[in-house]
């Protein structure tokens, strides 16, 4: 019998948020290595609402996940070699927006993938205009030299027929060049010098965009 997990909450405890493999030698059949896969995220971890039973399926016999927003998210699969294409059945709740399937196939033969946007039928579909309030030339001192770039401040209004226009404000910063960071180190292939050449922030001065602009670099040389 082998198990092993993993923790996914970064900085904390894996008992809020991980996932674990169970996988007994009985279950090693002629067709290959099978497994238990267990996922949780419990309470801020919990990003979706949702109920799902999946039938077959690439590397999976079948799985079922259910959760809460806010409060629990759990997903169990039983592993193993491919036996039928996936269907899937189920309903999941995000934003403003309900999604159904009804047997979808994840090859697109059989759709049955509805979606339902309340948001729509209550206010009507919105209409999305961007505005460039201010744009110029930015710098950003690092301890290799100095950047050269552009920052942009938008305006974006959404505006719809049977509600109040919602407006919003980010910062779009661009380096033509790169500003060099160091590879994530996930991977042979990603350990060398990488670079960020783009950001855009909720924020609603240039100068603010810059410093989130700065920060990321700085955490990212960092970690």
């Amino acid at each position: 019998m082998r198990f092993h997990w993993q923790n996914l909450n970064e900085g904390g405890r894996g008992l809020w948020s991980g996932r674990a493999w169970l996988s007994p030698w009985e279950w090693e059949s002629a067709r290959g290595k099978e497994a238990l896969h267990v996922e949780w995220h419990l309470g801020g971890h919990a990003h979706n609402s949702s109920m799902r039973l999946t039938i077959g399926g690439e590397e999976m016999r079948g799985a079922f996940s259910l959760g809460i927003r806010g409060l629990f998210y759990i997903y169990i699969a039983w592993e193993g070699p491919q036996g039928s294409r996936a269907h899937v059945y189920g309903i999941s709740l995000f934003g403003g927006g309900v999604c159904v399937w009804l047997g979808s196939d994840e090859w697109g033969n059989r759709p049955g993938n509805y979606v339902w946007d309340w948001r729509h039928t209550l206010i009507g579909r919105g209409k999305v205009e961007h505005t460039v309030i201010e744009e110029r030339p930015v710098r950003l001192v690092l301890a290799e030299g100095e950047h050269q770039g552009t920052g942009k401040l938008i305006e974006t209004i959404w505006r719809y027929p049977r509600w109040f226009p919602q407006t919003h404000r980010s910062v779009e910063i661009e380096f033509e060049e790169g500003v060099p960071i160091p590879g994530k180190g996930e991977n042979s292939w990603d350990c060398g010098d990488d670079a960020i050449y783009a950001m855009s922030c909720p924020t609603k001065t240039i100068s603010e965009g810059v410093q989130h602009f700065r920060n990321a670099v700085i955490a990212r040389r960092n970690k």
